[in-house]
């Protein structure tokens, strides 16, 4: 007669009681995704805003630190007028600042989700994904803000216009203000929509219990672009992709939710 030991019988069932777990977790998830993309969409439509209004104040005060005022003649020459490190530090304060409030937010979703505690962390390993991400998006709005006041001053040189019309438009077109003011708008839509995808995809992989996701996005909008023939809703990606692609265009409506493993 064979006899099972205890610890025998207890690492046997072991497998089984995993599969229950992953289960229960994914069916948790299943139940908790409706509500989660719901509230992020709260949470976008209050602070997109509030960061709009932040990026504009950063850029009127990029004006001012260079000495742009409307009682100032040409020349000025945003190449060299403007301390532009300095610049990229300030917006860089300002991105952080809206990762971590988006950030926490998207950990203490996925925790509801997942049923587990996780704490958001700009400064931790897990994190580095979210920390480059900031740096990429930080160069790439300074330099096209750059390229976009070299090339309206020099227009404007070649108009003859003011400072002052240059800032605030003419009848025959806006001016930087004016300008800044949409882009602001669209960076906000798209940074903090890069915020909480980039902060998910992190959380998931810090959880443990999550290797791929289902990518929830418009029903026409591609993975890597809007146009790009690879749909992404409803298709399951790797935490890699999902790190590479958080959003695919301004205005993204993506959303991930995990696919539980174990």
């Amino acid at each position: 007669m064979t006899t099972v030991t205890r610890d025998a019988q207890v690492e046997s069932a072991m497998p089984l009681v995993d599969e229950m777990l992953r289960f229960a977790r994914s069916r948790l998830v299943k139940a908790a995704m409706p509500s989660a993309i719901a509230s992020r969409e709260k949470l976008f439509a209050k602070a997109q805003p509030a960061m709009a209004t932040e990026l504009v104040a950063w850029f009127d005060g990029l004006l001012a630190r260079a000495g742009v005022r409307k009682d100032v003649a040409f020349p000025f020459d945003p190449d060299t007028d403007i301390d532009w490190a300095d610049e990229k530090a300030q917006l860089r304060k300002i991105l952080g600042r809206w990762y971590v409030e988006m950030g926490d937010a998207a950990y203490a979703a996925l925790g509801d989700g997942l049923g587990i505690e996780l704490s958001f962390d700009l400064e931790a390993a897990s994190t580095a994904a979210v920390r480059h991400l900031i740096g990429v998006n930080v160069t790439s709005i300074t330099s096209t803000t750059r390229e976009e006041l070299r090339n309206r001053v020099e227009d404007a040189i070649a108009r003859g216009l003011s400072i002052e019309q240059l800032v605030a438009g003419t009848d025959a077109g806006r001016g930087l203000r004016e300008l800044f003011g949409s882009r602001a708008q669209v960076i906000a839509l798209t940074e903090t929509a890069n915020a909480y995808n980039a902060a998910s995809s992190a959380g998931y992989r810090e959880s443990g219990l999550v290797d791929e996701v289902e990518v929830f996005d418009g029903p026409e909008c591609g993975w890597t672009e809007h146009d790009d023939p690879d749909l992404a809703d409803g298709s399951t990606r790797t935490l890699d992709d999902a790190d590479e692609y958080p959003i695919a265009h301004p205005n993204c409506q993506r959303a991930f939710g995990p696919v539980v493993a174990r």
